[in-house]
């Protein structure tokens, strides 16, 4: 609401200048889901001011969790904690993670990362008009069961999307602020 103070700003001063390159601006928000919420919202809000107001549709990936408001849980997919929610949610674009690969069809990594991507790029590729956004936890999916993400998948998604125009939405609510070794979890890629 344009309201701020010296120690806020100071903080978000502070986050900017160890933030990733490009990200230079800072939103304060109460909890995950919110952030979350802004995200798509921006997103959205974005696509209607440089002339795509089509662009409403999220990817994300199977089995991710990104909180539990409703445009949250609609680009989560976590039947433990939203399945009495399923008619309250809007439709997305899954896209199956490497470790699904890796647990449902016995591939190696290498093979897993491979066809996650390539689904990814036919995906993303098809919808690239439609999406606002491609949104995932970067490194790890917590509330998957602790799904690894191999080095390099997050840059691979990262580039699809620029490749393809779609915006990317690193939730690093879980995985940020050095809970992976790095201060962001997408600095690993």
């Amino acid at each position: 609401l344009g309201l701020t103070h010296v120690p806020g700003i100071e903080l978000a001063g502070r986050l900017a200048a160890i933030a990733p390159a490009g990200l230079t601006r800072v939103f304060y928000s109460d909890s995950g889901a919110t952030a979350v919420e802004v995200a798509l919202k921006l997103a959205v809000q974005y696509w209607q001011l440089v002339g795509g107001a089509s662009r409403t549709l999220f990817a994300r990936l199977e089995e991710s969790y990104h909180g539990d408001t409703v445009g949250a849980m609609s680009v989560g997919d976590s039947a433990l904690f939203h399945h009495f929610h399923r008619d309250l949610l809007f439709p997305t674009l899954a896209v199956k993670p490497p470790y699904a690969y890796q647990r449902e069809q016995g591939l190696n990594e290498d093979k897993a990362m491979e066809r996650s991507v390539e689904e990814a790029r036919k995906t993303i590729g098809q919808e690239k008009d439609r999406l606002a956004a491609f949104i995932m936890e970067p490194v790890m999916q917590g509330a998957a069961g602790m799904w690894p993400q191999p080095v390099g998948y997050v840059k691979a998604i990262r580039d699809i999307c620029k490749d393809n125009g779609v915006l990317f939405i690193a939730d690093e609510v879980a995985t940020g602020f050095g809970h992976t070794g790095r201060m962001w979890a997408c600095e690993h890629d």
